[in-house]
């Protein structure tokens, strides 16, 4: 018996050591859902902005329309698109200046004496502010597209496929701006890193237009990057109830997720070691 207690022991052991950061963890998602949850003006100031981009794009492809622009796609369409597009840019908070505020006040270095690990902290703590921005957010983007469509897609089920997509998009997007942060050791200011992400996530992941209406070379390029599948991707379940295209979205989310999540995690290790060498 005191064979089969020690193995047992050590299994038990193992468990606990498992649970313990996954529970840490789990309480820096909860606090940062907590934040956002109070933080009303910005929710206010965010589904304004959403309603008022809705507004303008409407007004737009109503123009658009009558001078026969559009092709196949209606304003309607592209009005449900952009709608499931911004959902997932106004879901992403700005991680990458909380990690700058830690780096200038100290915090960071302090936090780096805890059992768990500060990128995995913060990364945490962000998801939990997103997944409160998705949950809140979705609802005014599909009033507020409802509303200045005119009424719902042509097949309402593609916005079901849009939600996983969504989730693993914002997912995506938290820790490449994660990484982002990263930067912050050597940059000290992560604005211009930021400001150069956002504006390749514009153009080539087609936050206003999708893909299609591209150049035939800039459609390719665009689609060989995670900017692509996390909102074009996203944003085309509005033109149709198609679970294998949903799929096809949502395996390509899953595998630039595996290679972003890699590549932020060298990067961490990288400008911790420098941080580090540095003195601290």
């Amino acid at each position: 018996m005191t064979a089969l207690a020690v193995p047992a022991a050590r299994a038990g052991g193992q468990r606990r050591t498992v649970r313990g950061p996954l529970r840490a963890y789990g309480a820096y998602a909860t606090a940062g859902a907590r934040l956002e949850l109070a933080a009303r003006s910005a929710f206010v100031g965010r589904a304004a902005f959403l309603a008022v981009i809705l507004f303008v794009f409407s007004r737009i492809w109503a123009l658009v329309v009558r001078q026969g622009g559009l092709g196949d796609r209606s304003g309607a369409d592209l009005l449900w698109y952009i709608a499931l597009t911004e959902w997932v840019m106004l879901s992403i908070p700005a991680v990458h200046l909380e990690v700058e505020n830690d780096l200038r006040s100290g915090d960071l270095v302090a936090r780096l004496s805890q059992p768990v690990s500060y990128p995995a902290a913060r990364l945490a703590e962000a998801g939990g502010a997103a997944a409160v921005r998705l949950l809140l957010l979705g609802p005014v983007a599909l009033a507020a597209a409802a509303v200045m469509a005119g009424g719902f897609p042509r097949e309402p089920g593609g916005l079901v496929l849009a939600v996983p997509a969504g989730i693993l998009a914002t997912t995506l997007a938290v820790i490449s701006v994660g990484g982002i942060g990263a930067c912050a050791v050597w940059l000290h200011d992560t604005s211009p890193v930021y400001w150069i992400w956002s504006k390749l996530a514009f153009m080539l992941g087609g936050l206003m237009l999708p893909l299609e209406v591209y150049p035939g070379w800039l459609r390719t390029f665009a689609s060989w990057t995670p900017f692509g599948a996390m909102l074009n991707g996203t944003g085309r379940m509005a033109f149709g109830f198609d679970p294998g295209e949903a799929a096809g979205v949502v395996a390509s989310l899953a595998a630039w997720l595996v290679v972003i999540s890699l590549g932020v995690a060298l990067l961490w290790r990288r400008s911790l070691r420098a941080l580090d060498g540095y003195g601290g």
